[in-house]
């Protein structure tokens, strides 16, 4: 089988990327794995794992759209590619209308997100959007249960969650003391690892912190809300964006709980790893949080909430919760929750 991997962005961090490269890594010991993105700045280069990949303008012009959209069909042809999956509505939009197999995969809901920012009035054409496009589609995915409410009215979904490499991001691979030495930290330390977006809430966290004076705060990541840092109380320290997995696994290994504010959310990895390392995780109720942490491991609390995500953190710090690593989805069983769907759309079942 000869599947492309269809992604808006290619960077060398990011939830959609991650899972697109895990599983596309352990499909191409079997299949052939192409990938189609939009070129842009940010995008890292292609592994090379990849059968091919093809890069095509990002631009919103009309005759860039409709040139965009022959390369890829062109493309498709070309290496005999069988199926296409794509990441979000948004890469499947320009191709209602072609014959190729599809299987679209939902991170996220963008009309979601716009009640999630108070932008109601255009919830309407977002969903209708969304919908159009998930339903031309030959099969439909989303990476949490809590997205079935909003997709896919007219057609069947599966679910098939993010996973981890729980060998990997194991309690057993680092040890705590010598981590928390290394890292320099000490006391009751909260985690917050992501992208300084807005729909990341760190605003929220940063307001709990303040409430918090003898609990520490370890900050990773970057982004357009780098400002918040600013005005940060002295108990926060900012580290900076980590690409490296074993140094990011020292300070789950290190850290006493973690946090993820965020507003809107689809599956995070930071959620999945930190389980898998035993850490106790004050998550909201975006998303597919709460989902998964209904499974154990962890408190949900209401978005937008820093007394919520303050008391979380009281209650984790008072019950003493011992580190436990909690079981999650394993990336060898989300490929082949894929494999599965891949050839039931080949086979003409969905």
């Amino acid at each position: 089988m000869r599947v492309a991997f269809f992604l808006t962005q290619y960077m060398e961090i990011g939830g959609v990327e991650n899972v697109v490269r895990e599983v596309a890594k352990r499909l191409k010991k079997r299949h052939k794995v192409y990938l189609i993105i939009r070129d842009r700045k940010q995008n890292t280069e292609p592994e090379k794992f990849w059968d091919g990949f093809l890069k095509i303008p990002s631009s919103e012009k009309f005759h860039q759209f409709l040139k965009s959209r022959k390369l890829v069909e062109k493309y498709i042809q070309k290496n005999k590619i069988d199926l296409v999956n794509f990441h979000n509505w948004s890469p499947a939009a320009p191709f209602v209308f072609s014959k190729f197999k599809k299987v679209i995969t939902m991170h996220g809901s963008s009309s979601e997100r716009q009640l999630n920012e108070g932008r109601w009035y255009a919830f309407p054409f977002m969903w209708l959007v969304e919908e159009i496009a998930m339903n031309s589609c030959d099969a439909i995915t989303s990476i949490t249960k809590h997205h079935m409410r909003l997709f896919a009215l007219f057609k069947p979904l599966k679910t098939v969650y993010n996973g981890v490499d729980t060998k990997f991001f194991s309690p057993a691979t680092v040890k705590r003391a010598t981590a928390r030495t290394e890292l320099k930290i000490s006391g009751f330390t909260g985690l917050f690892i992501g992208k300084f977006l807005h729909v990341k809430g760190l605003k929220y966290l940063l307001d709990a912190a303040r409430e918090l004076e003898d609990v520490h705060f370890v900050i990773i990541g970057d982004g357009e809300e780098k400002y918040l840092l600013e005005n940060a109380p002295k108990n926060v320290r900012w580290i900076g964006a980590i690409y490296d997995k074993k140094v990011l696994r020292k300070y789950y290994s290190a850290a006493d709980f973690l946090v993820i504010p965020s507003i809107n959310e689809g599956l995070p990895l930071v959620l999945l790893e930190g389980l898998s390392m035993g850490l106790p995780v004050v998550g909201t109720d975006a998303g597919g949080i709460p989902e998964i942490l209904r499974r154990g491991g962890g408190i949900a609390v209401p978005k937008k909430n820093p007394k919520a995500i303050v008391c979380a953190i009281e209650s984790i710090r008072m019950k003493k919760l011992k580190r436990k690593a909690e079981t999650v989805f394993d990336w060898n069983d989300v490929t082949k929750g894929y494999e599965d769907l891949f050839e039931s759309v080949m086979r003409g079942s969905k």
